[in-house]
């Protein structure tokens, strides 16, 4: 089983719903990311989500829109 430590990252007042931001360290993104950003975004509200994958030869970034 592995384990993650959660870290919460503190922002300006109003920041923090104007953008989602999923981070990864993985060797290519799939629709199943995809899937987990929509649900994170239409829990959170409507606001537009970042997907950014951090491979180690390069960053792949995709927008994921929350389309309710």
């Amino acid at each position: 089983m592995r384990r993650h430590r959660n870290r919460r990252i503190c922002c300006g007042p109003g920041v923090e719903q104007a953008l989602l931001v999923e981070l990864k360290a993985i060797n290519a993104l799939n629709e199943a990311y995809h899937a987990r950003c929509i649900n994170y975004l239409k829990a959170s509200g409507p606001c537009p989500g970042l997907l950014l994958n951090f491979d180690m030869n390069w960053l792949e970034i995709d927008r994921v829109a929350n389309t309710v």
